[in-house]
């Protein structure tokens, strides 16, 4: 009896995945291609001429999400550059001890 009731649980879990997943596609289908555009300022302008509280939440919506993923990418390209200069520097500290003794590189304690 318990497996079939785990197995129940199983179905709803997965059912309910897959309308979330279903919904989450449609709301990817409805993007409009002149909301990704628009710089911040005009989303703001839209949120204030906007005239009903579904407007408004709608456009509001896109723009916490525009700010939300510029904060993202700016994370990503910062965390690249980081890589990106520890990078060179590990590869200029490997042609220092190269061509350096190790006491002229690190001073002794």
């Amino acid at each position: 009896m318990s497996r079939l009731q785990l197995a129940n649980e199983e179905r709803d879990e997965a059912t309910a995945r897959a309308k979330h997943m279903e919904m989450s596609l449609k709301l990817l289908e409805n993007i409009n291609p002149e909301e990704n555009d628009m710089t911040l300022q005009e989303l703001l302008n839209r949120i204030n001429s906007a005239d009903t509280g579904i407007a408004i939440q709608k456009n509001g919506a896109i723009t916490v999400d525009r700010i939300y993923k510029t904060k993202e990418c700016k994370k990503r390209i910062t965390a690249e550059e980081m890589n990106a200069v520890i990078e060179e520097r590990d590869a200029a500290l490997s042609q220092v001890e190269i061509f350096l003794p190790l006491e002229l590189i690190r001073p002794l304690d």
